[in-house]
């Protein structure tokens, strides 16, 4: 019987033992748990999709900003700073704390290979000071004739952040993202060369999607070019500058409209017959949805941050035809 006993906690003690080693980080920088994966980041869900879809199974991606957080006030948790150190690439996106964080990035034994995005798309810009639309909303105009490397504007907790300066929300537009994928693919490669082909193939029957779900928007959003995008949050310039409509901004320089403002907006869209005002669900919705009930309009939620990237855009398209026909 002693004997016995000593086999089974023999057994017991290994079982553990082992239990505990395979839990332990690699030393190899960038190696994940996920055998012959690498680990990569991103600071928003979009991003991640792209990665996933790029890299296989041969990548392991984080994503820093959480499911209906908003990206414009969020801060980096000292755990996921931990995360991001044993990352082989951060792919940054340019949301405001990116700046931050890329300086700390940059700082850290180790660090991961930075890969700023921007870089790789004609960048539009925050148009702070027009007042281009009929309401007088801030608007997203003009596009960049190169890339540029400027943040978002400084940003705090609250909901009154800046507007000026490149607009970072590039993947709305499914043409720029075949940039952007081409910018992944190849530092995917250089990070782990043996899956180059693979990254390679993957790339290109994503291209071939982003195209095909283009095509669908531009068919279904053809009939109202011209129309009028009545945002609360402008996340959707460049989906706009794509398909010929126009975005104006409940939000006036960043900040967030006092109950004065909304009834002198109320007024001017009860003229122009807006019949439609679209929000986020990322932010508060009691502006917007004061004004789109003083107006006597519908509140419809459209995510620029959803991780189904294809479907949402669809969604999107179809969200915004049936708003712009009434």
């Amino acid at each position: 019987m002693r004997g016995w006993r000593g086999l089974v906690w023999t057994g017991l003690l290994a079982a553990c033992l082992a239990g505990c080693g395979g839990s332990a980080p690699s030393p190899d920088g960038g190696a994940s748990p996920d055998a012959g994966s690498v680990r990569v980041a991103t600071s928003i869900a979009p991003l991640g999709h792209f990665l996933e879809r790029i890299g296989g199974g041969a990548v392991t991606v984080t994503v820093l900003v959480p499911a209906g957080q908003a990206a414009e006030t969020f801060q980096v948790l000292p755990r996921q700073m931990e995360e991001l150190s044993r990352s082989r690439v951060y792919f940054l996106a340019g949301m405001p704390f990116e700046e931050a964080l890329a300086g700390k990035l940059r700082g850290m034994p180790g660090s991961p290979k930075i890969v700023d995005l921007r870089e790789h798309v004609d960048l539009l810009h925050f148009d702070c000071g027009a007042e281009d639309g009929p309401h007088g909303h801030t608007s997203t105009a003009s596009i960049e004739s190169t890339p540029s490397t400027g943040g978002h504007g400084g940003h705090d907790h609250g909901h009154d952040h800046s507007h000026e300066g490149p607009d970072p929300h590039y993947w709305m537009d499914p043409l720029r993202v075949k940039r952007v994928a081409a910018a992944m693919e190849a530092a995917l490669a250089e990070a782990f060369p043996a899956q180059a082909a693979s990254f390679a193939a993957n790339r290109a029957a994503l291209d071939a999607e982003l195209e095909a779900v283009h095509a669908r928007v531009a068919e279904v959003l053809a009939p109202f070019r011209g129309g009028v995008m009545h945002v609360h949050h402008p996340a959707f310039g460049y989906f706009c500058d794509r398909y010929g409509l126009k975005q104006e901004a409940l939000e006036s320089a960043g900040k967030s409209p006092g109950a004065r403002r909304i009834n002198e907006l109320a007024e001017a869209m009860k003229d122009a017959g807006v019949a439609t005002v679209f929000t986020q669900p990322q932010f508060t919705q009691g502006e917007a949805a004061a004004l789109a009930e003083t107006v006597g309009a519908r509140l419809v939620v459209l995510d620029d941050l959803a991780p189904d990237y294809a479907e949402n855009l669809e969604r999107m398209a179809r969200a915004l035809a049936e708003g712009l026909a009434r």
